[in-house]
């Protein structure tokens, strides 16, 4: 489907003009995983690794602007982040994809150690006078997210209710990585705040989805003893639950975020960064 996506979203180029690989390259992960004991390797499986190189992984990204759609309790499309490209020394790895999905939050807090890096989303603001609000909901992982932000160009308070505040031209340099809560029928989609990848890197929302398939389908393929393992329950399986949760997730929602995105390219053209004063003031969306 990612394939599909690339070369609908691709002017003028066929499907000869597509790299061959998964534009993913595993970082060492029979070293990762090596143990004495068959439950210390499995407790290592959120350690597993991963690269970005040509293919079409990078080439996926290209052709959707690494665009994520932005729903603000509510159903419909509010607002649309288009994010910068990746560094290409950037490494990915599985517990930093897991611990940033919304739908995982829950399991993901009770089976590891480490708080999930999101924060929930009340409300957005933006004026040309105040700049651009992110009105946030209490979380473990506030400390951690927020100083981050404040790291590239935001301003982290607290009045009634803790905000994050930043001026358009930080904006435009460094949008907030936003992921949402599917999981109630698709009716209210709630945005959550996450802490950036690595070096401030930003991957959208169906490019995260994109990461845990490639790892799963990895994890499945080339280490089937771990897998089968994990599956059975044997000792160590700590990341099993959320990683079940996890596949089914992939399942259902990366389909319908490139429903969302093929929609959204109908209606107008990608939004410009240029263009982000198009938004009124003080809208709460």
């Amino acid at each position: 489907m990612a394939r599909a996506v690339t070369l609908l979203f691709s002017k003028n180029a066929g499907e000869e003009a597509l790299t061959s690989g998964h534009g993913l390259q595993t970082v060492n992960w029979r070293v990762t995983l090596a143990a004495e004991y068959p439950h210390q390797s499995l407790e290592k499986i959120t350690r597993l690794q991963v690269q970005p190189c040509r293919g079409l992984f990078t080439e996926f990204l290209a052709s959707t602007k690494n665009t994520t759609c932005v729903y603000i309790n509510s159903s419909a499309v509010q607002w649309r982040a288009s994010y910068t490209e990746l560094s290409s020394d950037l490494i990915v790895s599985l517990d930093d994809i897991l611990s940033r999905i919304p739908d995982l939050q829950s399991q993901y807090d009770a089976s590891f150690s480490s708080p999930s890096n999101l924060i929930p989303i009340r409300k957005l603001n933006y004026s040309s006078k105040t700049g651009f609000d992110i009105g946030l909901g209490v979380s473990s992982a506030s400390s951690v997210v927020s100083e981050a932000y404040t790291g590239i160009g935001y301003e982290y308070f607290e009045k009634s209710e803790v905000s994050a505040n930043t001026s358009l031209k930080a904006l435009k340099d460094n949008l907030p990585l936003i992921n949402h809560n599917f999981r109630r029928d698709f009716e209210i989609l709630s945005p959550f705040l996450v802490l950036p990848f690595q070096k401030n890197n930003t991957i959208s929302e169906i490019g995260q989805v994109y990461l845990v398939s490639y790892f799963l389908g990895n994890l499945a393929r080339y280490f089937p003893t771990h897998w089968i393992s994990l599956i059975q329950g044997e000792k160590g399986d700590i990341a099993w639950p959320t990683l079940a949760l996890a596949q089914s997730f992939v399942e259902e929602i990366f389909p319908y975020l490139v429903r969302e995105l093929i929609l959204e390219a109908q209606k107008t053209s990608w939004y410009d960064l240029e263009k982000i004063e198009e938004i009124k003031a003080g809208p709460q969306w």
